[in-house]
């Protein structure tokens, strides 16, 4: 998978936080800190939504000829990459 661009944007609509799957099925499985589960909590009261108003890491990725759109809260993202959660 290759990364076309990433940003940061503020988010003008609702949306779906990608890097929240990842995070939830590592629950049981990841000694996360205590800030950290504090972040996950945060995450879960807002539905592992992004909300309009709220910045999030936006990437444009391409995968063997697909265009994927990945949108994730910033503390979820960086639990994505700090802990390898993301799928091979």
């Amino acid at each position: 998978m290759e990364t076309l661009r990433s940003e940061e944007p503020i988010a003008r609509k609702e949306y779906w936080c990608d890097a929240s799957e990842y995070v939830r099925e590592s629950l049981s499985q990841t000694e996360f800190t205590y800030a950290e589960y504090r972040e996950i909590v945060k995450a879960k009261r807002q539905g592992w939504k992004i909300k309009a108003g709220q910045k999030y890491v936006k990437q444009v990725q391409s995968d063997g000829g697909e265009i994927i759109t990945y949108r994730a809260i910033p503390a979820m993202n960086d639990l994505c990459y700090k802990y390898d959660l993301f799928p091979d």
